[in-house]
């Protein structure tokens, strides 16, 4: 299976909460707008999120990785005449961008004559499907659906992302709730907000994810601070401004954010993304950024969560684990550090289990 680029705005974010290593996600997000290449794009997700979902409903009898085909046995009836079962049979096909589950649950009757043993061995049952189970192939397909995007389809929210167009220009009113700065003869250059009337945490993030894409990280900081200063409490906004101060080469700053945005929100940690897809075709500058936080790194104990972090959301699970393993060994006590070794250790075991089929 071909690995797809993906690409995607901050509403989007709740999509990829982690669905490898459970039947259902384990906290449903409030739902958002998704696209089918984010929810859908990665194989190995959606293999193991159908795998484990069909598990719940019945018992695996064949499960193929490499082609994309589960089936699972649900009930066999030997109460009438004719003995029935009930089968779940699924299929992932590949769609290009994105990666199509379908399942079928099908009712087989035995088909074979109760006759004399030949030479005392059995002859093999034949089946044959004469109907299916429309009701729970919907409710298959929607639970497999639901849990691929973080309760999305639960609430029939629409499949595509909102339109984000460029900030608005900036007017001569003064910005809601503040007042107008006093005129001056110096030179200073006053930074304005990034957005004029900043009463949506959500349009300041996506102004700030914007910026991140297209270069401009000073200003996605911004943006971002915006973000914390409209909603103290918002769950991304410290993680998104450790992302913006490691990309200006800021580590100690990017790392103190990282570390306050753990302790304020550790659920983000189970997210199952990869953090390049905030630098749209940069990806160059990201990859350059991690070298230079590696060998500062080497130098300060103090950088390696941020550096495990980094290489943990950027497909490196191992050597995630290596620089966090580093971290709790200069400090103990240091609990941001032991919940990212918990997760690249997950990751890589889910990895590993995965590899079995």
């Amino acid at each position: 299976m071909s690995r797809s680029r993906l690409y995607f705005s901050l509403p989007t974010l709740a999509v990829i909460a982690g669905c490898a290593g459970s039947a259902t996600p384990q906290r449903i997000e409030t739902p958002v707008n998704v696209t089918h290449e984010v929810a859908f794009g990665e194989y190995r997700r959606v293999y193991n999120t159908a795998y484990h979902i069909l598990n719940r409903y019945g018992v695996i009898q064949t499960a193929s990785y490499r082609y994309g085909k589960i089936t699972a046995l649900v009930s066999e009836d030997t109460s009438l005449y004719d003995k029935t079962r009930r089968t779940i049979e699924a299929l992932i096909r590949d769609r290009g961008d994105y990666f199509e589950v379908e399942c079928r649950v099908l009712i087989k009757v035995e088909g074979s004559e109760v006759s004399t043993f030949e030479d005392q061995f059995q002859q093999p049952y034949e089946w044959y499907t004469v109907a299916s189970d429309p009701r729970l192939e919907v409710r298959l397909n929607s639970e497999i659906r639901g849990a691929l995007s973080g309760g999305a389809w639960e609430a029939k929210q629409p499949l595509t992302p909102r339109p984000i167009g460029p900030p608005p220009a900036k007017s001569d009113a003064p910005r809601r709730g503040a007042a107008r700065p006093a005129d001056s003869d110096t030179d200073e250059v006053r930074l304005g907000p990034v957005i004029e009337d900043a009463g949506s945490p959500r349009d300041l993030a996506r102004a700030g994810v914007l910026s991140l894409r297209s270069g401009d990280f000073a200003r996605a900081e911004r943006a971002f601070r915006e973000t914390l200063e409209v909603d103290p409490r918002d769950p991304y906004a410290l993680y998104l401004i450790a992302q913006a101060e490691f990309s200006q080469g800021r580590f100690d700053d990017a790392a103190g954010s990282l570390r306050r945005a753990i302790q304020t929100n550790p659920t983000w940690l189970q997210t199952d993304f990869d953090v390049r897809q905030f630098y749209g075709e940069g990806e160059a500058h990201f990859s350059l950024k991690l070298g230079e936080l590696r060998t500062a790194a080497a130098e300060d104990a103090g950088l390696s969560l941020l550096l495990g972090y980094m290489q943990l959301y950027s497909a490196d699970p191992t050597g995630a684990l290596g620089s966090l393993d580093g971290a709790v060994e200069a400090d103990a006590q240091d609990l941001p550090a032991q919940l990212a070794r918990e997760r690249a250790l997950s990751v890589i075991e889910s990895q590993a289990g995965l590899e079995a089929f």
